[in-house]
């Protein structure tokens, strides 16, 4: 349980970052804000991998670790039609964008989680209550 808040903690913390990014007046705020965005993606990178090793066989966890590294040669292909998307509206609406994308993503996480949860007690709790 403590593991997902720090994922949708440090999920919603990146993803608003990326939006302050967005709205950065000066270059030594965009600075001061990529920190930012460094250690939220790190935190969230991290929970992420943690997550998913707890969740895999541990026969499979080389086969699973290397899909993950095949995910990050994914940056490049994203990268040309998010070019193009700043090229076309400009790069403060794409980072705004961006960052919106990760909040809304991060938050149905923490949705659907919290709604698996509650099924799971009241499962739980009925079964306790018919025995």
């Amino acid at each position: 349980m403590r593991r997902r808040r720090v994922f949708v903690g440090a999920g919603a913390l990146f993803g608003l970052a990326i939006c302050s990014l967005a709205v950065a007046p000066t270059a030594y705020v965009a600075v001061v804000v990529l920190l930012v965005v460094g250690g939220a993606m790190l935190a969230f990178q991290t929970s992420n991998q943690s997550q998913l090793l707890d969740l895999t066989d541990p026969e499979f966890q080389g086969r699973v670790q290397g899909l993950v590294m095949l995910s990050f040669g994914a940056f490049g292909i994203a990268a040309l039609p998010l070019g193009l998307l700043a090229d076309f509206l400009g790069l403060r609406w794409t980072l705004a964008g961006m960052g919106a994308g990760v909040v809304v993503v991060v938050a149905a996480y923490a949705l659907a989680g919290r709604r698996r949860t509650a099924n799971a007690r009241r499962q739980g709790a009925g079964t306790a209550r018919d025995a």
